[in-house]
């Protein structure tokens, strides 16, 4: 994939396999800026080790992706939070004993030697991704609940972990009580900025736990697309159909490029520390397709972190989705075990069963900028070409059905993605 100045076109993770806290005083703690501070770009300090841990969720991100595009309908817009996927499952890898840490890591990307890395990415993803631009709202919760009908108590090394490196909420209640549901729902609710109300409509009372990530993210364009610009504008659906969707427009600097497979732009919001990486098939390849063509290569080409760029005139549908999906059959398709081995993280644990891998998400594209939000649920129950010149006067038209990534630029991570077909 090539790097470009302009281009001219006619569109809940802490991967952890180990089961030990790392020393919080070692830790390094995020800047806390005060609201006198200019609002400059804070970068999420990696280690060198680390670096590389970006590309395997970004990695997870795309195969997962890639999977629920096969089993929706080609014209369905899908759109998910692949972070809230590895958090959830982050918590649910920490509980689980040794050959289960490892299946469970396997399938998110992650080698065993990874394991002494794990930790500690996690923690800085959490704590500082809120300190990279104090005009953009985002950030993660987590929280296990469990059955009071089993009486589990986690032993405290697991509880520390749990707290220290996912700031993780551990809670026993009533599985039967439809007081439980109403708890849960409004935790979910409260922590995706009240745009996901409703995460459950029930819950099974023989369930052991559940595990529970809510991500949200609201930020303003650096830029924003002028209201009295936008218009109705032809839009071609994969079919070859034409509806009539409402076009934002704006000419303002974003870095793009030319890939083997598409044509991508990098629209910023705030400082630019996050942004919407904009990717449109090349004509004649439809989205599912350049999906599944993608390599960890391109994909860290477009998400890595960029230099000034040029105007280019964008052009981008005003949008909204909210989506779910049970993803349990994918994940397992994927290679993630169904049966995990808790024996050693409280007393008569044991084996336990994935029940549902539930996901929720809503995004909302307009001129001022994008909220995106999304709540993931895992519940557990016992066993049974190349650049172009400035004189081209660069043009990125979204007129046809594209990918598109919400993503933190030092590190390049994947926060959330879909995929936009125009219906």
């Amino acid at each position: 994939m090539k790097k470009i100045s302009f281009i001219c076109i006619h569109g809940l993770f802490a991967l952890f396999f180990f089961s030990s806290c790392s020393d919080e005083s070692e830790k390094e703690q995020p800047v806390q800026p005060s609201v006198s501070q200019e609002n400059t770009r804070v970068l999420i300090p990696l280690t060198p080790e680390e670096q590389a841990m970006p590309a395997k969720s970004n990695g997870f991100a795309m195969k997962l992706l890639n999977s629920l595009l096969d089993k929706t309908q080609i014209r369905e817009n899908v759109f998910l939070s692949p972070i809230s996927v590895v958090y959830a499952l982050g918590m649910l890898n920490e509980l689980a004993a040794s050959e289960s840490k490892q299946e469970i890591a396997k399938v998110l990307g992650f080698d065993q030697e990874d394991g002494p890395y794990l930790t500690d990415f996690c923690f800085k993803m959490l704590s500082w991704s809120p300190q990279v631009d104090r005009t953009v709202s985002i950030g993660a919760a987590n929280m296990i609940v469990t059955n009071s009908l089993y009486k589990l108590d986690f032993y405290s090394n697991y509880k520390e972990c749990l707290h220290d490196n996912y700031e993780a909420r551990v809670e026993s209640m009533d599985f039967s009580s439809a007081g439980t549901l109403d708890d849960i729902n409004h935790w979910c609710s409260e922590h995706t900025g009240r745009q996901i109300t409703k995460m459950l409509d029930r819950l099974d009372g023989r369930s052991t736990m559940v595990l529970l990530n809510a991500s949200h993210f609201k930020g303003a364009w650096s830029t924003p697309f002028d209201k009295s610009q936008t218009s109705d504008e032809n839009f071609m659906l994969e079919n070859g159909t034409v509806r009539k969707v409402k076009m934002m427009k704006k000419k303002a600097p974003v870095y793009g490029g030319i890939g083997e497979h598409c044509y991508y732009v990098s629209v910023p919001f705030g400082n630019q520390g996050y942004s919407m990486v904009l990717a449109l098939p090349f004509e004649g390849l439809g989205v599912r397709e350049m999906v599944g063509r993608l390599t960890e290569d391109d994909v860290k080409e477009m998400c890595s972190p960029m230099g000034a760029g040029v105007n280019v005139e964008v052009w981008l549908p005003r949008f909204s989705v909210e989506w779910g999906m049970n993803m349990k059959e994918i994940l397992q398709d994927m290679g993630l075990p169904m049966q995990i081995d808790m024996t050693g993280a409280a007393d008569g644990l044991g084996f336990q069963q994935i029940g549902t891998i539930l996901q929720k998400a809503t995004i909302k594209v307009d001129e001022g900028g994008a909220e995106a939000s999304a709540a993931t649920d895992i519940e557990m129950a016992p066993t049974s070409a190349g650049p172009l010149s400035d004189s081209t006067n660069p043009e990125f038209h979204c007129d046809r059905p594209f990918l598109y990534l919400i993503v933190e630029k030092s590190t390049g991570a994947i926060f959330f993605m879909g995929t936009y077909m125009g219906e």
